[in-house]
């Protein structure tokens, strides 16, 4: 997965990506939690920490900045 593709999972998985109908908006990490069904889905968390580590030297970066 590069960075662009990551921008765009985490989108989904945050509930912030344009296109409400995408799958992993509603069946997405926030998704599926929205409202609550009683089932979640272990994927989601996995595929959220591949994104993070994708996107991990550039928020490590940012903090550094922030100092």
């Amino acid at each position: 997965m590069n960075r662009e593709e990551a921008l765009v999972l985490l989108k989904c998985h945050a509930f912030a990506f344009e296109d409400i109908e995408q799958e992993k908006m509603t069946n997405g990490f926030l998704g599926m939690l929205r409202p609550f069904s009683g089932q979640l889905v272990e994927d989601n968390f996995h595929e959220v920490m591949a994104i993070l580590d994708v996107l991990s030297p550039e928020l490590a970066s940012k903090r550094e900045r922030n100092k």
